[in-house]
């Protein structure tokens, strides 16, 4: 499958949810019946951003929900070196009316930045909250603190992300990790220590 099959086919799925023919279609946006054929089975590439955004008005999705697919959010994409979820997220401000799409691919781009940004998030708090152990400093144990929070944040958003998504039937097997069942060591600062040295 080609990654203008795959866009295309999108397209004719988004079309047939919205209850419209070809023709309907080609009449909303002002093309003829055969360019949203060409679209539809991959036959035509050269669609400007305005030509996607006019579409996703008339089937009342999301541009992001056409541009990429959003059930394979690591694969490559049609654009260059970028994957799907990167172009769910320079993308993931438009919203249009009237369709759950947008809030699937919020959904996604957060469970996207989670699997791909935890290992890092997870490694930044251990250092900062080793180094607190050993210095007893004020600004390690404040560092830590706040990257431990932020850790938090991130693991609650994309457990809430991915529980959400699977039951809304979005192939989530992509985002299965240990990022799942991490659990964020404490290292001792749960209580701000007393006598901790100042700035």
């Amino acid at each position: 499958m080609t990654q203008s099959d795959s866009m295309g086919k999108r397209l004719a799925r988004y079309r047939k949810e919205a209850g419209l023919s070809a023709q309907a279609l080609a009449d909303r946006i002002g093309v003829t019946r055969a360019v949203v054929n060409n679209l539809e089975l991959g036959r035509r590439e050269d669609m400007t951003v305005g030509q996607l955004v006019q579409i996703a008005n008339a089937l009342q999705v999301p541009v992001a929900a056409l541009a990429a697919d959003i059930q394979d959010p690591f694969g490559a994409s049609r654009y260059g070196e970028l994957r799907n979820w990167d172009v769910v997220e320079l993308l993931n401000g438009s919203r249009f009316q009237s369709h759950d799409a947008s809030e699937s691919i919020s959904h996604i781009a957060m469970l996207g930045n989670v699997v791909e940004n935890w290992g890092q998030a997870a490694s930044d708090y251990i250092e900062h909250a080793q180094a607190f152990a050993v210095s007893k400093d004020h600004r390690d144990w404040s560092i830590a603190q706040l990257e431990r929070k932020a850790l938090e944040r991130m693991l609650e958003r994309g457990r809430a992300a991915y529980t959400l998504l699977k039951a809304a039937g979005v192939n989530v097997t992509w985002a299965v990790g240990d990022w799942m069942h991490y659990e964020i060591p404490d290292y001792g600062l749960d209580e701000k220590p007393e006598g901790l040295r100042p700035w």
